[in-house]
């Protein structure tokens, strides 16, 4: 049987046992990540998210964001941090594997993920408009505490009540902000698809701490207008981008976002997307507002500039700065 420690005086139950039969009978499965399995528990204790996950190392990574985020709002804590974990064999829960088997036990979100509450909302609504300053707020708040969350999807950002939880924290980096450098590097590089992940990781190359503007700033760009940063782009290659990209925003001295060009199809850009994109920008981040110019030039630093270039990206602070009022 594997034992379950608490972490946390709060609740009912010091401790609980799980076997084959709690497996069977009590955890309703919900879905399969990069790390692991995770089900939906309903016990004497409360409703729980359990992920069964193959690194039984994890621990010492899940203490230290938990002590980093001490006195964080519950848009980080509540789904982020398990409120209990342990370790048990492989074949008590059915599984193959040869290693021991970790489990992590989080607060069981009552509600829908991001991806699903914006599925029939219009651009720019005002539910959107919410839920892109939530995010601004949880992004802020992570990278303040050296938490640098590389997994940060619609899919891991949980909606009850109107407000909104991050997920999937125990494989963030954790960044060393006095001696910059890492104390753990991410243990998952989010790829939904392609240009969702930053080249650095996409490339398999050295995470950066401002590696999760990339992801924050690209989901906050989604969630507010409904599409991709790169939605515009013809050639939905990754080489082309790393190799023609910034040669091409040199050659045609782009300093804005988004990208303003006589002949789009020298950079593989869809002219008629392109139009699209920047009637868009007209329309809903206006140039003659202070903050639709601070959104457009963050835009820039993080997807243009700052494309192979993390350290010219903003900070996740400085974009909640300029953006929190108007949103």
């Amino acid at each position: 049987m594997a034992t379950i420690k608490w972490r946390s005086e709060q609740w009912e139950c010091s401790e609980i046992e799980l076997g084959p039969e709690t497996i069977a009978s009590k955890f309703e499965f919900v879905g399969a990540g990069a790390q692991g399995a995770v089900y939906k528990w309903r016990s004497t204790c409360g409703t729980f998210a359990v992920k069964v996950l193959a690194d039984h190392n994890i621990f010492q990574r899940i203490e230290e964001i938990d002590r980093r985020l001490k006195g964080a709002p519950a848009s980080a804590r509540r789904r982020g941090i398990p409120v209990a974990y342990g370790v048990g064999k492989p074949a008590e829960f059915g599984l193959k594997s040869t290693r021991l088997t970790a489990l992590l036990i989080f607060n069981f979100i009552e509600g829908e993920q991001l991806i699903d509450a914006l599925k029939d909302e219009d651009i720019f609504s005002k539910k959107r408009r919410n839920y892109a300053r939530q995010l601004l707020e949880i992004f802020e708040v992570l990278e303040t505490s050296g938490v640098i969350h590389t997994d940060a999807y619609e899919d891991n950002f949980f909606v009850e009540g109107g407000s909104l939880y991050a997920s999937d924290l125990e494989g963030a980096g954790i960044w060393n902000i006095r001696k910059n450098r890492w104390l753990y590097k991410p243990l998952v590089a989010g790829k939904t698809q392609i240009f969702s992940a930053p080249p650095e990781l996409d490339a398999n190359k050295e995470p950066h701490p401002r590696s999760m503007t990339w992801y924050g700033l690209r989901l906050i760009h989604k969630t507010l207008l409904r599409y991709e940063p790169y939605d515009f782009f013809r050639a939905y290659s990754t080489s082309f981008m790393r190799e023609k990209w910034e040669d091409c925003l040199k050659r045609h001295n782009i300093n804005t976002w988004p990208p303003s060009l006589d002949s789009p199809e020298s950079c593989k850009l869809d002219p008629e997307r392109l139009g699209v994109v920047q009637e868009t920008y007209k329309q809903y981040i206006p140039e003659s507002e202070e903050w639709g110019r601070a959104f457009r030039h963050f835009m820039f630093r993080t997807f243009g500039a700052g494309y192979s270039q993390p350290g010219q990206r903003p900070s996740m602070r400085e974009i909640f700065y300029y953006l929190r009022g108007a949103l």
